[in-house]
């Protein structure tokens, strides 16, 4: 190898090393910029994945009056809670209608607090909150909100929505208003997999059996 080569081989060799080390000053700065200014956000993502919060309601004792006599006491009480995590890739829709078939033949209720009616012959709804209820119309008017319509949307503007939402236009109209009502509901309480959905409340100990069977 001549001078001019060794020169050659030499200018080359530096350019290598002074682009490996701007390349390995971006990273640094990268990983400095993730680690110091991101830090925080990333290690709260990181949590939110892996740290499941349920809330567990301790039992009350007994109430008693001045003589000792028991006026008030705690009893046992059975939920129908749904917990995405343990659902998988279960269809949704098809164990709402299990479980609701499940609660209706054991004369339950679920929690429903859509303020329409089932369809009627015609296929239309109604709202069902009442005019002097003020509490019911504030709760429509939530409602409509909640699904980003308008306030002079109809009861069939609402279910329309919900349908189209929820991907319902498959099912019959009054399978449309129970799982929508029910899909409202999950909405209302932030289901997700960090927040469970109860479905039904107070339910008996023989609709528990039931359940569990199926």
């Amino acid at each position: 190898m001549n001078q001019e080569e060794r020169k050659t081989a030499i200018r080359r060799m530096r350019v290598l090393v002074a682009a490996a080390c701007i390349l390995m000053l971006l990273y640094g700065l990268r990983l400095i910029f993730l680690q110091l200014v991101n830090g925080d956000d990333f290690k709260s993502q990181a949590t939110n994945t892996t740290d499941y919060k349920f809330t567990v309601t301790a039992a009350r004792g007994d109430i008693v009056d001045s003589r000792g006599e028991r006026i008030a006491t705690s009893v046992t009480g059975y939920n129908v809670v749904l917990n995405k995590l343990l659902m998988g890739d279960e269809d949704l829709d098809g164990m709402l209608q299990k479980i609701v078939e499940l609660l209706r033949a054991n004369g339950e209720n679920w929690n429903d607090t859509l303020l329409i009616s089932q369809p009627d012959a015609a296929g239309n709804y109604t709202f069902t909150a009442e005019a002097g209820s003020t509490r019911d119309q504030k709760a429509l008017a939530a409602m409509k909100d909640n699904l980003g319509l308008q306030q002079y949307a109809t009861a069939n503007d609402v279910m329309e929505k919900l349908v189209e939402d929820y991907d319902l236009a498959s099912y019959p109209l009054s399978w449309q208003r129970t799982l929508g009502g029910i899909h409202y509901e999950m909405q209302l309480q932030a289901f997700s997999n960090v927040n469970n959905f109860i479905m039904a409340e107070n339910v008996s100990e023989a609709t528990v059996a039931t359940i569990k069977e199926h």
